[in-house]
């Protein structure tokens, strides 16, 4: 059961591969192909969702996300507030290994 818990909460912070191509990930933008922002954009949400902060997460992504799955941004926002309230104590990291970026969509591997 812990092993489905993590790798729900994974898929539900990682899973912006597939994003609609049309809209960026996140608010900040994404500016002339920086890498070194989106490892920056990253690695504040990973340490955002590990104090459970939820205000200063969410405000990470743009109003008009969607993720892989197709959630919009009020989805997401909902699936997330409902696992930090159920599973309070998750600590979550990220191992960025290359980031490809193409117009205003970023693949992070």
């Amino acid at each position: 059961m812990k092993k489905l818990i993590l790798t729900l909460a994974i898929v539900l912070l990682a899973n912006t591969g597939n994003a609609d191509a049309s809209c960026n990930l996140f608010n900040l933008g994404i500016l002339n192909g920086d890498v070194r922002q989106v490892k920056s954009v990253l690695k504040s949400q990973v340490r955002y969702a590990s104090k459970s902060d939820f205000q200063k997460f969410i405000a990470t992504y743009d109003e008009n996300y969607v993720n892989g799955d197709g959630f919009d941004i009020e989805t997401y926002s909902k699936l997330v507030k409902e696992l930090w309230e159920t599973y309070d104590n998750i600590k979550y990291g990220v191992n960025i290994k290359s980031v490809e970026i193409k117009d205003d969509v970023a693949t992070v591997g």
